[in-house]
């Protein structure tokens, strides 16, 4: 499990950049401006048309719901996924489109530009 945290200040930044399940728990994560994590599934669907349940990676990924628990537990104020094509194969028209369904979890982008 490979997870960065960054302070300024009063910001603090988590980066979760690989091997990130489980979440371990750790003090430092509490009330953190952001959580930037890789490896989420939005609906469990991979971009052959199989399941997440029966593939042999699936116990290394985050479901939205853990993720908003996460989220829900440590006070974090918001959530950046990553890596959102390599396994679903979705356009990020259906994830901005998500986005208005979630509660501070939002989907990046090539070249975006996270403010804390």
């Amino acid at each position: 499990m490979t997870f960065y945290v960054m302070t300024e200040g009063r910001k603090k930044a988590i980066y979760a950049c690989c091997d990130v399940k489980p979440f371990v728990h750790n003090e430092l994560y509490y009330d953190a401006d952001v959580l930037i994590i890789g490896l989420v599934s939005d609906d469990g669907i991979l971009r052959d048309g199989s399941k997440l349940e029966d593939a042999p990676f699936k116990h290394d990924m985050f479901t939205l719901e853990e993720v908003e628990e996460i989220r829900c537990t440590y006070r974090i104020k918001r959530i950046v996924v990553t890596h959102i094509d390599e396994y679903w194969g979705k356009s990020y028209a259906y994830y901005r489109k998500l986005e208005k369904a979630l509660d501070q979890i939002f989907f990046a982008y090539d070249g975006m530009e996270i403010m804390v």
